[in-house]
Formats: C-alpha cells, sequence, structure tokens
C-alpha cells in the first residue's frame, strides 16, 4: 500500500493544479534572514471516516522528504523535521536555514475518499551584506587631486540577497550625479551590487569626506567605507598694499608694501621683484583668513 501512495504522489507532481479543497491550512511564502528558523504549516479537514490521511513534503530540490510521523528527518544535517500534533496536519520545520533552502516546497497529502492533495510555499531566504569596499582605495585613505580633474571611484557589496542599494554622499549630503549602478547575479542567487561615481572636485570640496553606503532595506543593514578629498588649487591673484594708505612718497623716505595673496593648497610662496630682479623679502601665512 505504501509503494501505491508514493506512485500517486509522483503522478500527480506533473499536474500544475491540484484538488485543494480538503486543505484547512495552506503553507504560506515566507521571507526569512539567513540562520533563522521557519515552520510551513500544512493541514487537512478531519474525515469522517476510517480512512487514514497520508502526508509528506516534497523538498526544494524535487526530493520527497518520506511519509513520517514527527521527529527529525534524514539527511539536511538534522536540521529538518516534521511537527505532528494531528493526523491531520503534518508541518515542517526547518532550523538554521541555508542558502540552500532557498525555494519551493510543497505540502503532499492523499487520502482516499478525496484523493490527492498539493499546496506549495516559497521560502525566501534573505542575505544581508556584510562589507562594502572601495575598488582601487583603502578605507581611511587621503586621496590628492587637482581641482577640476576628473575622480573615477568605484565600490562593491557583494554576495547578499536581494541586492542592496549603493548610495555616494559627500561630508554626509547625498551625491546624485554623474552615478552609475549595476549588478550580477551569482549562481547562488546572491547579488553583487556595484556603483561608480564620476567626481570633479572643487576647492569648496578640499577635505570633504567621500562615502560609499550599501543599505540592504531587507534586514536594515548599513555599511559604509569612506575617503577624504585633498584638493589642490591654486591662490588668488596677488595684491599690494601699502601700509598708511600713502600714494605720495619723496625720495629717500621709508616706505612699507605688503603682497598678499587669498587662499591656495598649499600656501603660495611670495616673492618681490624690482624691474624683474628678485629682493630679499620675508613672509608669513595668516591661516585664519586664508
Amino acid at each position: 500500500m505504501k509503494w501505491i501512495y508514493i506512485f500517486l504522489f509522483a503522478l500527480f507532481a506533473y499536474f500544475t493544479n491540484a484538488n485543494q479543497k480538503g486543505f484547512r491550512e495552506f503553507p504560506q511564502n515566507v521571507s526569512k534572514i539567513i540562520g533563522s528558523d521557519v515552520l510551513l504549516r500544512c493541514s487537512a479537514y478531519p474525515s469522517g471516516t476510517e480512512h487514514d490521511l497520508h502526508s509528506q513534503w516534497r523538498s526544494n530540490t524535487g526530493a520527497l522528504l518520506g511519509f513520517r510521523h514527527s521527529g527529525v528527518l534524514p539527511g539536511h544535517g538534522g536540521r529538518y523535521s516534521y511537527v505532528r500534533d494531528s493526523p491531520d496536519e503534518l508541518h515542517l520545520k526547518i532550523e538554521k536555514l541555508e542558502l540552500d533552502d532557498d525555494g519551493q516546497f510543497e505540502c503532499q497529502m492523499v487520502r482516499q475518499e478525496i484523493g490527492p492533495l498539493r499546496a506549495t510555499a516559497v521560502i525566501n531566504i534573505i542575505i544581508p551584506p556584510t562589507e562594502v569596499i572601495l575598488t582601487n582605495y583603502k578605507e581611511g585613505t587621503v586621496l590628492e587631486l587637482q581641482e577640476d580633474s576628473t575622480l573615477n571611484i568605484s565600490c562593491y557589496s557583494p554576495n547578499a540577497k536581494p541586492s542592496p542599494k549603493i548610495s555616494w554622499f559627500l561630508n554626509g549630503k547625498i551625491v546624485n550625479n554623474q552615478v552609475s549602478n549595476w549588478e550580477e547575479y551569482n549562481p547562488n542567487k546572491t547579488v553583487v551590487a556595484f556603483s561608480t561615481l564620476t567626481l570633479r572636485p572643487t576647492k569648496s570640496e578640499h577635505n570633504k569626506m567621500l562615502t560609499c553606503e550599501s543599505l540592504h532595506n531587507e534586514t536594515g543593514t548599513r555599511l559604509r567605507t569612506s575617503v577624504t578629498l585633498h584638493v589642490l588649487y591654486s591662490s588668488e591673484r596677488p595684491k599690494i598694499d601699502v601700509v598708511g594708505g600713502l600714494s605720495n612718497v619723496k625720495a629717500g623716505q621709508n616706505v612699507t608694501l605688503i603682497c598678499s595673496a587669498k587662499g591656495g593648497n598649499p600656501p603660495p610662496n611670495l616673492s618681490w621683484y624690482i624691474n624683474d630682479r628678485p629682493i630679499s623679502t620675508q613672509y608669513s601665512y595668516d591661516f585664519s583668513n586664508q
């Protein structure tokens, strides 16, 4: 008799629709974080006859887990077990979910007066990202760049499921322009998320922090990696001031002239020339007003 029931289940596995009127409780699709536990519930309405209900589950690989009562099932590292509190139910419990558990499972039941019953449920394994990596730079690197030069910088966040969202921030403000995002899918259904930013830094972005962020909405996981921009730029055109504001001086009169230039990274070196001949000078740099 046992082999007859196995044959019936194998036959009905080819059907896309099955009689589901006898089900009292259907297994439900579920999304679970890797490493957690799940219970797929399945039960039929009690029968008023003396006919027994024969139940089993089919795994996501298509393997039949067998007709058993409650208890741990063979294989799968002892993580699969049947839970059964009455003859009309057979729940499948999976502990410490692994990526290999991702997919469709099927509850199969048969009773003489109602025939075969089938109901499916999908387990969607969620895997948070564990890192976000800059492609060509180390975390915390100081990037020395000329003003208005082009910086192409990339980062990626590997082996998550589903894909995380990658964003760029400059000193905490999101950057939307010149950003390109794409994904690559692994055979095991995990995803590697990539992003490239093209930036032309200005002097206002000197000493600003550039951050790549990987955000996994399904788990709330947020990972960041950053570099600091060190922007090199020239100073403004130098100017000369006469101390005291004198516009006319007499021969032999002492005059103090001040040459100054604002800005510049690194600070400019100032020199004096008379008729294109350099003269000895002293200068200082005022960091308070650049």
